[in-house]
């Protein structure tokens, strides 16, 4: 997109940010964070779905919508924090390795979550439901 403004990456940032980066990559390669989404999910989340009545679902077109739903954020706090000296500003390259760790789950929820949700709001790309499965269509 035209007009977008990156945060400049300082140099005392930056290797931080590498580093981060690189302690992520290694994660997932060894499947630590994979394993740790599935140990909470199958474990201490089961309390939190035991008092669930009616799953609702907000459903993103697709992973590459919530990347630029997220990017969309971040650029609102980079104009609002720019002249601030805040840390903690990303990158547009930053929020894709950011949300990267997300994606598989994320995939397999848009699959999968609106088989098991009683009300379903399809979204657009521009946050704007377009479509909604409830209830009444549910066999629960």
């Amino acid at each position: 997109m035209s007009g977008e403004r990156e945060p400049g990456a300082s140099s005392e940032r930056e290797p931080r940010a590498s580093e981060e980066r690189e302690r992520r990559v290694s994660c997932e390669r060894e499947g630590i964070w994979r394993e740790y989404i599935n140990t909470a999910l199958g474990g201490s989340y089961q309390q939190l779905f035991a008092m669930v009545d009616q799953l609702i679902m907000l459903k993103a077109p697709s992973f590459d919508a919530v990347f630029q739903w997220r990017w969309q954020q971040e650029m609102k706090l980079i104009e609002k924090y720019q002249n601030t000296g805040r840390s903690g500003l990303m990158t547009k390259q930053q929020v894709l390795k950011f949300i990267q760790y997300f994606q598989r789950i994320t995939e397999q929820s848009l699959g999968e979550m609106p088989m098991r949700s009683q009300h379903v709001f399809q979204l657009e790309l521009d946050r704007q439901i377009s479509r909604y499965s409830g209830a009444e269509s549910s066999s629960n």
